[in-house]
């Protein structure tokens, strides 16, 4: 973190969704795949509003879900929405190690309660959280057992951190309403 590391931003136009989802296939089996060769660090991917991606048990997502921390590949996925379900696309996001919860969806808080095992009387926590205020949910180092542990911890994000806007190039702060993908390395 104290170096400046390059970024590199995959934005898809909302008109190409669809076509986008099958984009967004190919250049991540692509990265994960030249990755895999070259290993020359850990790779941080960050996927917003991930449940709108292909999340099937034989997409990449999944794969990278499953096997990636073994090739040193990380990611991260960002959504509005949460569920608890059986369904294949749900699964590869109900099985990742760590959830951060900022203020749920109402129609969500059932799934969050369920998730975070909190009981009815922690409701109004979740409906009540603040801007900046979020809940994670992983597994932490313990040096009193020298294991993993389940944790639950709750906290703020400090006001200084930089919006992702304020990273973008000035041709990604306003997307417009024409079909586009862009790739930008900041």
């Amino acid at each position: 973190m104290d170096s400046p590391k390059k970024i590199l931003v995959f934005s898809v136009g909302t008109n190409l969704e669809k076509q986008g989802k099958k984009v967004l296939d190919v250049l991540l089996a692509s990265l994960y795949l030249y990755h895999i060769k070259h290993r020359y660090s850990d790779l941080w991917l960050c996927i917003d509003e991930i449940c709108n991606q292909n999340l099937s048990e034989d997409g990449i997502i999944s794969k990278i879900f499953t096997q990636g921390r073994k090739n040193r590949i990380n990611i991260i996925g960002v959504t509005h929405k949460f569920e608890l379900s059986r369904s294949p696309e749900w699964a590869t996001l109900n099985n990742a190690k760590t959830k951060i919860f900022f203020k749920p969806l109402s129609i969500s808080i059932p799934d969050v309660m369920k998730e975070l095992n909190y009981s009815q009387s922690k409701r109004t926590i979740l409906a009540n959280m603040k801007q900046q205020e979020c809940i994670i949910s992983s597994e932490l180092y313990s040096s009193k057992t020298k294991y993993n542990q389940p944790a639950i911890v709750s906290g703020k994000v400090p006001d200084s951190y930089k919006h992702l806007k304020e990273l973008l190039s000035p041709n990604l702060k306003n997307e417009s309403e024409t079909d586009y993908i862009s790739i930008s390395v900041l």
